[in-house]
């Protein structure tokens, strides 16, 4: 398995920007594990003057000890390695590189974690020495509530930092890199399965079809992707119980905030805590119908697509897994995959539009897009712009159309459009993007349809 550098323009596009200021720099690079931090950093510092520590769940004395050994191995000044192993030597150090270097502590929420003192420590230096310095100090970290606490007005690194990122998944268009022999259909099942996250792509072998790497890669209790959703809430979180609970009620359709109450028995006041703590996390998001700003309404999902396919096969069938069923369970799956990558396909399309978007591909430029809902009726996505009051319509299939099922779901939309409540006087586009469409360039003479082909030419 080899894990490769894929995309990332923007990150880096951000980090040589701050590179090119020349000035002291304090940059935030964090995001959920696996997500590629390090490949992103180490492609950065490609060519620059650096240094590069991994911080270890050890304590402070083998921490500094091994980074005061690296700026050895960087400087070659043999007084560091007679210095006393503690992170003021370490700072001190840096303090008097008078050179421009990046010096990148990755994994730096760990430091935070076992050295209680330690933003306070970074904090003394970086006023008195590192701002006067030319240092550009990069800090990645997994632990996103951590990382973020940082930005917090009570922690003693607030308003020293000069940019922040959060790195996320990559989007479906990219992953296309990691699958040279999967054709567009295989690609939206992958992604519906694993996602973006880099490491998981990393895992799947696409000279195998795609159902032995659903078995070999997730349904095997030797590797990684068996307990990962469960490896992930236990790192972060003290007691991850509920929070099962709670991400394996949202996977089963228990949306709203009473359903998600009934279906686990955790009492009011605490769910909204839980809750809270999963939407920061990434692992969860919170939706209202996107012509609302605001609301009580809201709905649930795991935001997550490792998350949703492990919730719906692998947490419920792990007493199957574990006694060696797991063809069984494969077969199972099999059957519902299509389904299952019916809905999330609907944020692969969402992607899809939003990428036709930013190449001015679609009759007007829409400022948000999203789910609409109420009581009854739901439309899969609808792209508006209020400054121009354009709307445009969609439904979202998982299966091949006749011309006459196009027509029928198209019609079937323009009537659930008269219920969604936005601005008199709109100008209105209707569309329907779907595995294939018969005839689809008669159906493209009134409104916007799109297929697997579409998809593939972007």
């Amino acid at each position: 398995m080899i894990q490769h550098f894929v995309n990332r323009k923007e990150e880096l596009k951000f980090l040589e920007e701050k590179w090119d200021e020349n000035k002291p720099q304090l940059i935030i690079i964090y995001g959920r594990r696996r997500i590629g931090k390090s490949y992103l950093v180490l492609k950065f510092i490609e060519g620059k003057d650096s240094v590069y520590f991994l911080a270890r769940k050890t304590n402070e004395a083998e921490n500094s000890r091994r980074f005061l050994e690296t700026l050895y191995e960087k400087t070659k000044d043999e007084t560091l390695l007679n210095m006393e192993p503690t992170f003021d030597s370490v700072f001190l150090s840096i303090s008097k590189l008078d050179k421009k270097m990046v010096i990148v502590i990755d994994e730096f929420s760990w430091l935070m974690e076992i050295i209680p003192q330690f933003a306070s420590t970074l904090q003394h230096y970086w006023d008195t020495k590192l701002q006067h310095s030319k240092i550009f100090l990069a800090l990645t970290g997994s632990s996103i509530s951590m990382m973020e606490s940082l930005f917090s007005y009570k922690n003693p690194l607030y308003g020293r930092r000069t940019g922040q990122w959060k790195v996320e998944p990559l989007r479906f268009f990219d992953i296309k890199e990691f699958f040279h022999e999967y054709n567009s259909e295989d690609l939206v099942k992958v992604h519906s399965i694993i996602g973006g996250v880099p490491f998981y792509l990393s895992l799947f072998d696409s000279s195998k079809k795609l159902e032995h790497n659903i078995k070999e890669k997730i349904l095997n209790r030797g590797n990684i992707l068996y307990e990962e959703v469960e490896f992930l809430l236990k790192e972060e979180l003290k007691e991850p119980r509920n929070y099962l609970l709670i991400m394996k009620a949202i996977a089963e359709g228990k949306t709203s905030f009473g359903e998600i109450i009934n279906a686990t028995g955790i009492e009011k006041g605490n769910m909204m805590k839980y809750l809270g703590v999963l939407i920061t996390l990434g692992m969860i998001e919170r939706q209202l119908p996107v012509t609302k700003l605001k609301g009580k309404k809201g709905l649930y999902y795991l935001k997550d697509n490792y998350s949703k396919f492990w919730f719906n096969f692998v947490y419920p069938n792990k007493e199957r897994i574990e006694a060696n069923l797991s063809d069984q369970v494969l077969k199972e799956i099999l059957s519902q995959l299509n389904t299952f990558v019916g809905v999330a396909f609907e944020n692969t399309v969402k992607e899809f539009l939003m990428e036709l978007n930013r190449r001015k591909l679609l009759p007007f430029m829409f400022s948000k897009i999203g789910k609409w809902w109420h009581k009854d009726k739901e439309i899969d996505l609808v792209a508006l712009n209020k400054e121009t009051k354009e709307i445009a319509f969609f439904e979202v299939k998982w299966k091949d159309l006749s011309h006459k099922e196009a027509l029928g779901i198209l019609e079937k939309l323009k009537e659930k459009s008269k219920f969604v409540k936005w601005y008199k006087g709109r100008k209105e586009y209707f569309g329907l993007i779907a595995k294939r469409i018969e005839n689809k360039k008669e159906l493209e003479k009134n409104y916007l349809v799109f297929d697997l082909k579409d998809i593939e030419k972007l």
